[in-house]
């Protein structure tokens, strides 16, 4: 016998209140959970990211305070002194760094004269000498910073670069190679090289990998910037104390300073990522019970008020099986114009989280997701009361 559907649309229409309370109720999980779940994905997808350097080899120090007139020319006697370290490999620095809550950006064009070419908005990375070696980052074409590039001590701050290495995506983005000529906010730099994609200091999303460049820059001063080191990930807990003891040494007392491993870095960084995936978890748990809840009570309701036909169809000859199906399908057909008017709504919420919390638009896998979830759910929460109906 199988389910007819002109009978399942004639006993929804008979009864509508309850089916557009199921419906509505399923409406309003998938549109909060749908967003829920976008969250989840993003925010997932971001955490799992590779930074494109060697996380678990760098140690990163830093000063916190220091007094901005402090003339303390101390920055290559502190990587002099920590390149001497038993288990370090290389010392160097730069002016930002991955998982940080400093950056700076700049706008390149590829043939500005031209007005032809993109312009894009891209992470720079000042990097003073061995700085691309300590970080561990991968060079694909072209060859690293020389001496020639950086300037002399004595015009370390008035003498500008004249090179530049480029992201991968950077590169490919504004269509140039080694060998060709990109301005960076009115600096006309040679690209020497290329590397493999790195993560910027501030990561809005994965489109933003690899749209870097890295800047020769020789700095005298340990002001603004952080001092890596690369080490045999098991020396770096131990030289946490000896480059901290190494930095106040030559700097004056007034000066902070903090160490930490690269690893802990990007725990830091991560750190309300994670809680606002926790949250979204928690959320769309508490959401999916009070739905499931909901859904079942009703179907309860629904299935008692019609105890008298189902054991008719029984008597008829109807089999449980049967039984559940009509049921089941007449559950589908509520819930799935709930699931359609729960993704529109998910859609323009999505669209007012990312215009008022910037948060990532909606994605159509987060979406399907969510829908398949409540329609899932909505059976599930048919099947108990049903179960308990049909063994009559």
């Amino acid at each position: 016998m199988p389910v007819e559907l002109a009978l399942v649309l004639r006993a929804l229409k008979k009864h509508k209140v309850v089916a557009a309370i199921i419906a509505l109720q399923i409406a309003l999980a998938t549109m909060i959970v749908g967003n829920g779940v976008n969250v989840l994905m993003q925010r997932g997808a971001i955490q799992r990211l590779e930074s494109g350097m060697a996380e678990d080899a760098l140690l990163v120090l830093a000063a916190q305070t220091m007094s901005m007139s402090e003339e303390n020319p101390a920055l290559d006697t502190i990587v002099q002194q920590l390149s001497t370290q038993a288990g370090v490999k290389s010392v160097s620095y730069v002016s930002e760094l991955p998982f940080s809550s400093r950056a700076s950006e700049h706008v390149f064009s590829a043939n500005p004269e031209a007005g032809e070419g993109a312009r894009l908005r891209g992470h720079v990375y000042m990097a003073g000498p061995l700085a691309l070696k300590t970080l561990g980052v991968q060079l694909l074409s072209g060859r690293d910073f020389s001496s020639e590039d950086y300037p002399s001590a004595a015009h370390a701050a008035g003498q500008q670069a004249q090179t530049v290495i480029l992201g991968q995506a950077l590169a490919r983005q504004l269509g140039v190679t080694v060998g060709d000529t990109v301005d960076m906010g009115g600096r006309m730099l040679r690209v020497v090289g290329m590397v493999a994609d790195v993560m910027p200091p501030v990561l809005q999303g994965a489109d933003d990998m690899g749209r870097v460049a890295f800047v020769p820059m020789r700095s005298l001063s340990p002001l603004w910037v952080n001092i890596i080191v690369n080490a045999e990930p098991q020396m770096r807990e131990s030289l946490v104390a000896t480059s901290l003891e190494i930095a106040a040494r030559h700097t004056s007392r007034s000066t902070s300073w903090r160490a930490q491993t690269f690893t802990d870095m990007r725990q830091q960084y991560f750190r309300m990522d994670r809680i606002v995936v926790r949250l979204a978890i928690v959320l769309a748990l508490i959401i999916s019970t009070v739905v499931a809840i909901g859904i079942g009570g009703l179907s309860a309701y629904w299935i008692d008020q019609r105890r008298k036909s189902v054991s008719i169809r029984r008597m008829l000859g109807a089999t449980r099986r049967q039984v559940a199906a009509y049921f089941h399908v007449e559950n589908l057909l509520v819930s799935l114009p709930g699931c359609l008017l729960g993704a529109a709504g998910a859609w323009y919420l999505s669209r007012l989280l990312s215009h008022w919390l910037e948060m990532p638009p909606l994605s159509w896998p987060a979406l399907l997701a969510a829908m398949l979830l409540m329609l899932l759910l909505g059976q599930w929460a048919l099947w108990l009361p049903l179960r308990r109906q049909i063994r009559v």
